[in-house]
């Protein structure tokens, strides 16, 4: 986490007399300090450089799941406050207006300076434009996000879709990712999605949509989905639909799962149902598993 200026020339190829400038100027608006000195091989010891994490705040959103969560990071992503609300299947007007209570409430901590706003959402994203396409799980289609949250607030707005934000994530913060390889992560939650990177760059596709896998079809004769389709993947291997799936098959056998009948279901009772060797768990799991992996396959 430091380095000399004499490193960051041989690094950058600049001159030292360059770097020396840059970095005063670094120091001046308070992004980089001085930290000690490093060994020498010869001469005078290096004064070693070191970014300074808390000089600047950035808040980050996450609306991908079956909660909203917002956080304060300083410089190097650390998440110094940290606040949950759950959606209970809000959407449209309630879910936008969900996200200016977050940040409302996270501006208020009192962290500055704040520079920018950051927001992993749902669904089909025109990252330049700053616009929610579609997201069928928050009923948002051509939202402005980015410049409603930038005229009210004042800051600068950046979105992404969720699962390409996750993936920058992994590349960013995972361990042994080498710059020039490719990589996929797979979100599997309320919703499917993939962010894909290749030769370490983020993959988009033509508007956006690539990874998009959770509304491509994988059972023609399918269940409806928010899209409008029938089939799709989040329709048969989303925690959702799992646990849907479960509840249904329990109330088609009242006899064998009389017990279960009035049970609040979810995802943890499934998991447990399916360790003990329930085979209607099993039966569930095992048919999101074998879609999810013809996509994944697919993707591959």
């Amino acid at each position: 986490d430091t380095v000399s200026r004499a490193e960051v020339a041989r690094l950058t190829k600049l001159t030292r007399a360059t770097v020396s400038e840059i970095v005063a100027h670094l120091i001046s608006e308070g992004l980089v300090e001085e930290v000690g000195y490093g060994s020498s091989i010869g001469g005078k010891s290096p004064i070693l450089l070191s970014l300074a994490a808390n000089s600047r705040y950035l808040i980050g959103l996450n609306l991908a799941q079956d909660k909203f969560i917002g956080a304060v990071v300083n410089l190097r992503g650390e998440i110094k406050d940290l606040v949950e609300f759950p959606i209970h299947n809000l959407d449209g007007e309630q879910a936008l207006q969900l996200v200016y209570q977050i940040l409302d409430q996270l501006i208020t901590k009192g962290y500055h300076p704040l520079i920018g706003i950051g927001i992993g959402t749902p669904g089909l994203v025109n990252t330049r434009e700053g616009v929610v396409v579609n997201a069928v799980n928050l009923d948002w289609q051509n939202l402005p996000l980015a410049g409603l949250l930038e005229a009210h607030y004042n800051l600068p707005v950046s979105i992404l879709n969720d699962s390409q934000a996750t993936a920058i994530g992994e590349y960013v913060y995972g361990n042994d990712h080498q710059t020039d390889r490719n990589l996929i992560v797979v979100n599997v939650k309320h919703g499917i999605g993939a962010g894909i990177l290749i030769n370490g760059r983020l993959f988009q596709g033509d508007g956006g949509g690539a990874g998009e896998i959770g509304h491509v079809v994988v059972r023609e004769d399918g269940k409806l989905c928010r899209c409008g389709k029938y089939g799709c993947l989040e329709t048969i291997a989303s925690a959702h639909a799992v646990v849907l799936r479960y509840d249904e098959m329990i109330q088609a056998n009242p006899a064998i799962y009389s017990s279960l009948k009035d049970t609040q279901i979810d995802l943890a009772a499934i998991e447990t149902a399916f360790q003990q060797g329930d085979p209607l768990a099993k039966q569930v799991i095992y048919e999101a598993g074998a879609a999810l992996g013809a996509s994944i396959a697919n993707l591959i």
